[in-house]
C-alpha cells in the first residue's frame, strides 16, 4: 500500500508539473496578448509574415492557427512584434506553442514555450474587433482555445485536458 501511495504521489506530482507549465505560457501569453495592439489573425502558419504586422486582422468564425501583435517594449526605436503559433513537430507530431519574436517587419526564429510533455492537439485563435471601421474603434478581444493531452511517459500516465480563455485588450484609445 505504502508503494502504491508513493507511486500515485510521484504521478500526481509529475501532472502537476506539467499542467503548471500549460498554465506559465497560457497566463504569460494572456499578458502579453493583453497589453498589445495591431491583432491580426492567420488561418494557416504559411500566411504568417505574408503582410504587415502592423494591420490589423480580424478571424472570428473558424479561427485561426496563429496571432501576431504589437507590443509596447522597443528595441532600438522600433516596435516590437510578437507571433503566437501552433505547429506540430514533424518528427515526433507532438504540437506545441510557438513563439517568434521580431523588431523589425521580418520575423527571427520560432522558439518552442510549451514542455514537450504537453501535446496540444488542436489549438485556434479567434479575433474579434481588432479591424477599426472608419472612425469607429471598438475593444479588439482574442479568444484562445487549446485542447491536447499530457502524456507523461516515465509515468505511463496521459491525461486530455481543454481550455479556453478570452483576452481583452488594456489601454485602448
Amino acid at each position: 500500500a505504502l508503494l502504491t501511495l508513493n507511486d500515485s504521489s510521484h504521478k500526481a506530482q509529475a501532472l502537476r508539473t506539467g499542467i503548471d507549465n500549460l498554465n506559465f505560457t497560457v497566463e504569460d501569453m494572456n499578458r502579453k496578448i493583453r497589453t498589445g495592439d495591431n491583432y491580426q489573425c492567420y488561418r494557416n502558419v504559411g500566411d504568417v509574415g505574408t503582410s504587415r504586422l502592423d494591420s490589423a486582422k480580424d478571424c472570428s468564425g473558424d479561427g485561426g492557427v496563429a496571432i501576431s501583435f504589437k507590443t509596447q517594449e522597443k528595441e532600438g526605436g522600433k516596435d516590437v512584434f510578437v507571433v503566437y503559433l501552433f505547429e506540430k513537430d514533424p518528427v515526433s507530431g507532438i504540437g506545441g506553442i510557438k513563439l517568434e519574436r521580431s523588431s523589425s517587419e521580418s520575423l527571427g526564429l520560432k522558439l518552442p514555450i510549451t514542455s514537450s510533455e504537453i501535446d496540444i492537439r488542436r489549438m485556434e485563435f479567434r479575433v474579434i474587433g481588432a479591424e477599426q471601421i472608419g472612425v469607429l474603434r471598438t475593444q479588439p478581444m482574442v479568444i484562445l482555445n487549446i485542447s491536447g493531452v499530457v502524456n507523461l511517459k516515465k509515468e505511463k500516465l496521459r491525461t486530455d485536458f481543454s481550455l479556453q480563455t478570452a483576452i481583452s485588450r488594456r489601454g485602448t484609445e
